[in-house]
């Protein structure tokens, strides 16, 4: 436990989530902490590359815990820490590791610095949780079109963002990545990307449920093809370019299907 005798205003305590690390100087590190009093903080932790240190560990990606701070002139300084999960579990797989990077990527361009937000960090411990434990590829995705609702980026999708008019059951439907939004048959031009009604049902009650409600649906392997496909589109016309993390699930995802080569 911490000693929380002789605390000043300099010194302070966020619970989070290590969403980002690079090297600072010749052995320190720079993390970002999604923490729930604070939003995302940025810090330095002195040494942490150093194989004699203390703070090495606790400042690893998707790591949860309890984090002690300093105020630095420029940056904080992670002082301590009592870690309580490693998200990435213990097996540390491929797909499960680069779907956390993809969501805390998304965490990290989306979300305002140090501006706290309880309920994207709830949703987040929650995704994170079941990703650890029971990884589907499809969760990421799930979790990541549920911020963009949060931060305000959310589909409507009951009617045509052009005539206003509700959709028909069995209609063509189509995303309009230049209106944001989806239209009707009539209303769409060459460039929309056609849209299921079973997808387009599944987007809005992601937005109308947390990630344990939403995440309990079975989805068909085209369905889940197709929804993944359109949060893509959806989050690149967004942030008005491809992730990095989405390159990395990419080239593991071309890697595990290269057929093993035969011992000798």
């Amino acid at each position: 436990m911490f000693n929380l005798a002789g605390l000043s205003k300099k010194n302070f305590y966020v619970s989070g989530i290590v969403i980002k690390k690079k090297n600072f100087f010749e052995s320190d590190r720079i993390i970002d902490i999604f923490s729930l009093e604070k939003g995302i903080i940025p810090c330095v932790v002195k040494g942490a590359r150093k194989p004699s240190s203390k703070l090495s560990g606790v400042s690893e990606l998707f790591t949860y815990g309890t984090f002690y701070l300093s105020k630095g002139k420029n940056l904080d300084i992670l002082t301590s820490a009592k870690p309580e999960t490693h998200f990435a579990g213990e097996g540390r797989d491929l797909d499960r590791i680069s779907g956390l990077f993809l969501m805390f990527e998304v965490l990290g361009k989306l979300l305002p610095h140090e501006v706290p937000n309880p309920k994207i960090f709830d949703e987040t411990l929650s995704a994170a949780g079941k990703i650890s434990k029971e990884y589907r590829g499809i969760l990421p995705y799930l979790y990541i079109y549920k911020i963009l609702v949060m931060l305000g980026y959310g589909l409507g999708t009951e009617n045509c963002t052009k005539c206003q008019n509700f959709f028909n059951k069995g209609g063509k439907k189509f995303l309009d990545l230049f209106s944001g939004g989806f239209r009707c048959d009539a209303c769409s031009d060459k460039s929309a990307v056609e849209i299921s009604d079973n997808c387009l049902k599944m987007l809005g009650f992601i937005s109308k449920n947390n990630f344990e409600r939403y995440t309990r649906v079975t989805l068909d392997k085209s369905l889940e093809v197709e929804t993944i496909k359109i949060i893509k589109l959806y989050l690149n016309n967004v942030y008005q370019k491809e992730m990095n993390s989405a390159k990395f699930i990419r080239s593991v995802n071309q890697l595990q299907k290269r057929p093993k080569q035969a011992k000798i």
